[in-house]
């Protein structure tokens, strides 16, 4: 028997490290160092990472942990047919940095391998993120 996660157990214990403001943790944990992390609803237009380094700068310049507040709420896991495969869903509420509630969801859709996520396809309600940020006035820039 196997001691390699599965995609559902690995994208499970990754969410835990977020539910704990382990951010770094969890890319460094369970991410493949040649990773590629795709925001296909990214702002302004879609958003790809490739390799985990690029991933933890990215996470460094813009990422929830710069919120006062964030909790994971409501987490939901679909495994299917391809054992590599995992989808999870989950609501992140918090307090952003300039002190608005915030409440937005997620969801990931995750290739694992060998108990690391390869590729990711990440889907975050930017819109309420950029709005507890007071960013939507330049979210809309970039959108025109």
């Amino acid at each position: 028997m196997s001691n390699t996660p599965t995609a559902g157990q690995v994208l499970r214990n990754c969410v835990e490290l977020l539910e704990r403001g382990q951010f770094t943790e969890a890319i460094e944990r369970y991410y493949a160092d040649d990773v590629v992390v795709e925001h296909a609803f990214g702002v302004a237009e879609p958003s790809r990472w490739e390799g985990k380094r690029a991933l933890l700068e990215h996470l460094a310049s813009a990422g929830p942990s710069t919120a006062r507040e964030f909790h994971v709420r409501n987490v939901v896991l679909h495994e299917g047919a391809d054992p590599e495969v995992a989808i999870v869903e989950w609501d992140t509420e918090g307090v952003s940095a300039v002190g608005k509630p915030f409440k937005a969801a997620n969801l990931l859709v995750a290739r694992v391998r060998e108990g690391r996520i390869v590729h990711s396809r990440d889907y975050h309600d930017h819109l309420r993120l950029a709005a507890a940020n007071d960013a939507l006035p330049g979210l809309v820039e970039a959108l025109s």
